[in-house]
């Protein structure tokens, strides 16, 4: 944050260069910068000061993160990504805030009437890459429909909603306010630990998909013996849907993949 006085029209003004020297936080750095320019009506005289104050907020917030647990990014993305697909859900009916189930530690993220919906967030700003967390996620129930949700997003200011917003959406639909809260402190997050500093994300693109047998994916049955070979504990792998197929729902199916979620016929 470098202040300087520059000739503005014959006056001298004050005006201050904020800059990020880490390329990988420059997503991050664009919330910041917007965070700035809304503060900066308070500093006209000392825009550094404006600069300083929202960045100290940040810092206080990541150490927070360090020193306490408090969620890191990909966490509020994860839990942002299944609260959206849930108020899709709740559209339809108001009283399913219990299909989602994620918070619980369940295998898939909502679940019910035979269906189960997995969700994936991405913040890529190329293809459609998505992490998926061992076997069973892309493994449906026996006797059940399973599905992937995947949204692709970025962090912005701009016709961006945050996790508290699509909360009071859902509680204006008419969901039950405590239920969701009570998900939500399930999930480790909480609303105050979101205000110290809000992020917020714009849904760029979102696709169901229907996981059948011809869906990529790894599961006990892609082994040999039918099971995950003894001595791995855990793994991860990432799927490419950049290209079709598999070729995601249709917007009328993926409205059906909701209403019978939401036990609407």
């Amino acid at each position: 944050v470098v202040r300087r006085e520059l000739l503005d029209e014959e006056i001298m003004r004050p005006f201050v260069d904020v800059v990020c020297l880490k390329p990988h936080l420059n997503e991050l750095f664009t919330v910041i910068a917007g965070e700035i320019l809304e503060l900066l009506p308070e500093h006209r005289e000392h825009p550094d000061v404006a600069a300083r104050e929202v960045l100290a907020r940040w810092r206080d917030f990541i150490d927070r993160e360090f020193r306490t647990g408090a969620p890191a990014l990909e966490k509020v993305q994860g839990i942002f990504g299944e609260l959206w697909h849930l108020r899709e859900v709740i559209r339809h009916n108001p009283v399913a805030t219990d299909v989602w189930v994620g918070p619980e530690g369940a295998v898939h993220d909502l679940t019910g009437n035979g269906v189960a919906l997995e969700v994936k967030s991405s913040r890529a700003r190329k293809g459609r890459l998505f992490e998926i967390n061992g076997e069973y996620q892309l493994d449906a129930p026996s006797g059940w429909d399973l599905y992937l949700g995947c949204l692709k997003v970025e962090i912005t200011m701009e016709d961006a909603l945050t996790i508290a917003d699509l909360i009071k959406e859902m509680i204006e639909l008419g969901a039950d306010r405590d239920s969701l809260l009570t998900s939500m402190a399930r999930t480790g997050v909480t609303l105050d630990q979101l205000d110290i500093a809000p992020v917020a994300f714009r849904v760029l693109e979102h696709r169901v998909y229907e996981v059948t047998d011809e869906f990529p994916r790894i599961t006990a049955n892609s082994f040999a013996a039918g099971v995950v070979p003894q001595g791995i504990a855990r793994f991860t792998y990432s799927i490419d849907l950049t290209q079709e197929p598999p070729v995601p729902l249709s917007d009328k199916d993926v409205a059906a993949v909701y209403r019978t979620l939401a036990g609407v016929t």
